[in-house]
């Protein structure tokens, strides 16, 4: 039996190498014989650098920049051969550096901006600008001045920093850019499909994450609008309404206009890059996960990319999370086997105690379309993953074989499709590390502690029921073709 282990980050709480080590180690205890494959993910965002380096003939350098507003800084970027680079936008423009002053009208990408131009100095030409995780709604501009550019008002005057001043520029002056900019190979890792401007948009939907009020949404909203019209005519064509040109607070659409940069799926790039999707069609299981697993999982994030991959070739996917918000509707139209959460919440009717919460494994999570006929019966879910249990039904009996069998049906989408509204019939919620709001805060090591142990926990509770209904249904078939067999030998 091949296992695939491969989630994402536990965002606060684990990187996806540390939670891809504990759900290894849960693994080892539920099935110590199976072959495990682990590949920690990431969706393009922070931690790609590290999902993509880990062996694959990348050098990280630190290069002193500025975070997003304007205060020293050392971020981090990946050097590989013939010129490849890989930077985060997270890196230096990221949330975390600025939490203790999010500022969302002055937050900048100039300090990415820096990251990139040393990156050029040192001969990069196929450049993979990894969006999300932004303190930012600046439309890229920063990362424009950095590289050379001048964005100057009616008087001649640059504007200052940030997406507010973005409505002041009246010409940008692209002379100056530094050497290798247009030249290079620009490709944005994107996890999102937000229009620019809007109601679905980079200031409507990620600015209040970033601390902007209602007033503040609508005067990034506008700015950007005027941005994108000074673009088009002084430096190069705009799409603003092309799916992801709202990610990372706009960051595409400079540059897009400014150097054709091409937007890329973020996790499906990075499953390809570290051979994940080539060893996908041999195994038995992949076994993903992340902190928060809600309707947003289903639509270009690790969770989502992954099952839609799994999903089209037959294998079955098992979820641990931090939080499970996504009910049966959710779960099953994104081809799941089953979805558990790692906050150890109080268990519900016919749910497992610990671990596999109800959602995705009562049979309202399961019947509506991702896996056929298949529910895991009361007395499966009362116990702990025990050999004893059982998994009833057909979608997992494969007459004698080893490999569970998904059914298709409602589980197969198209990347970047909208996933649906999380469903209320098995929606199940907890926190990954937090042993629970009622026993006071704890410190962050506790909190990483809790949360391997939990993640690990809950996946040997998930994979030995998995195993153990796997099992059982080949048990079934080999009856079946026995009983099968003897009739026609006219034998009782």
């Amino acid at each position: 039996m091949l296992i695939l282990i491969a989630p994402d980050s536990f965002k606060g709480s684990l990187t996806a190498a540390s939670a891809a080590a504990a759900m290894t180690a849960g693994a080892r205890v539920a099935v110590p014989d199976a072959d495990l494959a682990v590949y920690p993910m990431a969706d393009g965002g922070e931690g790609t650098i590290d999902a993509l380096t880990d062996g694959h003939h990348f050098t990280v350098r630190r290069v002193r920049t500025v975070d997003a507003i304007g205060r020293p800084h050392v971020a981090r970027y990946a050097v590989g051969r013939e010129g490849r680079v890989i930077v985060e936008l997270a890196q230096a423009s990221g949330l975390p550096q600025v939490a203790d002053h999010p500022a969302p009208l002055i937050a900048s990408t100039r300090g990415t901006g820096q990251v990139i131009a040393e990156a050029l100095e040192a001969g990069g030409r196929d450049l993979l600008l990894c969006l999300g995780g932004t303190a930012t709604t600046d439309g890229g501009a920063g990362i424009l001045r950095a590289l050379g550019a001048r964005l100057l008002d009616a008087r001649g005057d640059e504007v200052d920093d940030g997406g507010a001043a973005l409505s002041r520029i009246s010409r940008i002056d692209m002379t100056g850019l530094v050497a290798g900019a247009r030249e290079a190979q620009w490709r944005l890792a994107c996890d999102v499909d937000n229009p620019l401007t809007g109601l679905r948009g980079a200031a409507a939907v990620f600015g209040p994450q970033k601390g902007a009020t209602p007033a503040d949404v609508a005067q990034l909203d506008a700015a950007l609008d005027h941005w994108t019209e000074v673009l088009a005519r002084d430096v190069g064509p705009v799409d603003a309404d092309a799916p992801g040109m709202g990610a990372a607070g706009g960051t595409p659409v400079a540059l897009t206009a400014a150097f054709g940069a091409r937007l890329v799926p973020g996790a499906r790039l990075v499953a390809d890059a570290i051979g994940l999707t080539a060893r996908l069609a041999q195994a038995d299981v992949l076994v993903t996960g992340e902190g928060s697993f809600d309707a947003q999982s289903l639509t270009g994030k690790v969770v989502g990319t992954l099952t839609c991959l799994a999903s089209g070739i037959g294998v079955p996917v098992l979820v641990v999370a931090g939080s499970v918000a996504a009910g049966g509707a959710g779960l099953a139209s994104g081809g799941l086997a089953s979805g558990g959460s790692a906050s150890g919440g109080s268990a519900s009717a016919g749910s497992a105690s610990g671990g596999l919460t109800s959602t995705g494994l009562t049979s309202t999570g399961l019947t509506s379309g991702g896996l056929a006929n298949t529910k895991l019966t009361n007395a499966a879910l009362a116990g702990t993953g025990s050999a004893s249990t059982e998994l009833a039904g057909t979608a997992l009996a494969s007459a004698g074989s080893a490999s569970a069998e998904l059914a298709t049906t409602g589980a197969r989408r198209t990347p970047g499709a909208r996933a649906e509204a999380p469903g209320t019939a098995a929606r199940r919620a907890g926190i990954v590390g937090a042993r629970s709001i009622a026993d006071g805060p704890c410190t962050l090591d506790d909190l990483m502690t809790e949360a391997a142990h939990r993640i690990e926990a809950t996946t040997a509770d998930m994979l030995a029921t998995f195993t153990a209904g796997m099992n059982h249904a080949a048990s079934r078939g080999t009856r079946a073709s026995s009983e099968e067999r003897l009739m026609k030998e006219g034998r009782p």
